[in-house]
């Protein structure tokens, strides 16, 4: 991920794009992980 952010320097369309999409697959990951976190405690109550 740093690598491409380093390479992505040079053109910040490039780095603009890349940045939210990174921001996009970050979000959902911890959307995902709170979801799976929260499974176990719907399922006890």
């Amino acid at each position: 991920m740093s690598k491409e952010a380093l390479t992505g320097k040079d053109s910040p369309k490039t780095l603009r794009l890349s940045g939210s999409i990174q921001n996009v697959a970050l979000t959902m990951l911890i959307l995902v992980v709170h979801i799976l976190s929260l499974v176990p405690e719907l399922l006890n109550n």
